[in-house]
């Protein structure tokens, strides 16, 4: 039986810089991102290896995932266009969309046992 992954970082102290530190959270928030598809490619590979019951379990909880990973690409996309005035706003979404991502993999390591 392989090891369990641990739960994905958080964004922690930058989740509060302002638009004047974007920079920094951005590049924050695209290492987490990083993080997250490493974890999704090995749950991708461990999927292999589940008995049919765990896999259907795996798989609602996988979708959830990749979904949550996509609509975190969104934000951060947003992120690179938005203004000053905005920041504040594109930064709430980006970072309730980061949470969505750590809820769907806890989801997901959680939804069979590895």
């Amino acid at each position: 039986m392989m090891g369990a992954l641990p739960p994905l970082a958080s964004l922690g102290l930058i989740a509060d810089y302002t638009y004047e530190r974007r920079a920094e959270f951005m590049a924050g928030l695209s290492r987490l991102a990083g993080s997250a598809d490493a974890q999704i490619q090995q749950l991708n590979t461990r999927r292999a290896t589940l008995p049919g019951t765990s896999a259907q379990d795996w798989d609602v909880a996988m979708k959830e995932l990749t979904d949550a990973r996509s609509d975190l690409q969104f934000k951060i996309t947003a992120l690179n266009a938005s203004t000053a005035e905005m920041w504040s706003q594109t930064k709430d979404n980006a970072t309730r969309s980061w949470k969505r991502v750590e809820d769907a993999s806890d989801r997901v390591r959680h939804s069979t046992t590895l």
